[in-house]
């Protein structure tokens, strides 16, 4: 990613957005990695643009172009101090984390004369390992992705779970998601005609970890499977899937 990060990242790398000013008419989903032994989960939100600008709070005006991705907010879970290194979190401990960042993002919301909650979400895209069966729990074991869909408990009110459709890592996804991560990058640079990939501060360790990504000496195009790529393998997952056309959710301002 070096020679793209040099090229493109005073483009693509934006100011921290407030969901507030993601039109309702832009689709929000979420993309999932699931950390294994010592990695860490890797949990991302993004919106997909209709082509509609964003009017930050100082009422500058932010143009984007139909299809374009604004990755805008991650959830990591590593050791303190330890920036790649997993903290042993569970399904239920990354769900719980996950919807208190979204009632307080704006993501998820009362509206104020039904009361009713409104998701802004939609379904998000998930490593394949979460929807297997739990070997340890059964013949008829629910699969992460199961548990992740429960409803939770927070602050009193129950809250509908996280909703998961598999990713596609079928043979050659890996290698086009780095090129269509790299592609999406340089298609952010004036003058603009394709869809481009933004990635705002608020994802820390996306961008860290996404500059850093080595290149495989045994496979150009790809990188190694024991490096650091969990928050990346997650922006390939959300390149890759198809998101239907946007819809509104109806998202009290």
């Amino acid at each position: 990613m070096e020679s793209v990060w040099y090229q493109a990242s005073e483009h693509f790398i934006l100011d921290p957005i407030p969901v507030v000013c993601i039109p309702n008419s832009w689709t929000f989903t979420a993309g999932f990695d699931w950390g294994q032994s010592s990695s860490p989960s890797a949990l991302l939100w993004a919106a997909i643009s209709d082509g509609s600008p964003i009017i930050l709070p100082d009422k500058r005006r932010l143009p984007f172009v139909r299809g374009d991705f604004l990755i805008f907010d991650e959830l990591y879970t590593t050791e303190d101090n330890m920036t790649d290194t997993g903290n042993g979190a569970t399904i239920e401990e990354i769900k719980r984390e996950a919807i208190e960042k979204e009632i307080a993002l704006g993501l998820r919301y009362q509206e104020p004369t039904t009361g009713r909650w409104v998701y802004s979400v939609r379904r998000g895209v998930a490593d394949d390992q979460i929807f297997t069966p739990q070997a340890n729990r059964g013949a008829a074991a629910p699969s992460l992705a199961d548990e992740f869909e429960r409803p939770i408990k927070i602050n009193g009110t129950s809250q509908r779970g996280m909703l998961w459709e598999e990713a596609d890592k079928s043979s050659g996804t890996r290698a086009r998601g780095w090129e269509a991560i790299r592609g999406r990058m340089m298609a952010t640079i004036p003058p603009r005609e394709n869809p481009g990939l933004y990635i705002t501060r608020s994802c820390p360790n996306l961008l860290r970890t996404l500059q850093a990504l080595p290149r495989d000496p045994h496979k150009p195009n790809d990188c190694p499977k024991n490096c650091a790529d969990h928050l990346p393998d997650v922006t390939r997952y959300l390149l890759g899937k198809r998101h239907g056309p946007t819809f509104r959710t109806y998202r009290h301002p």
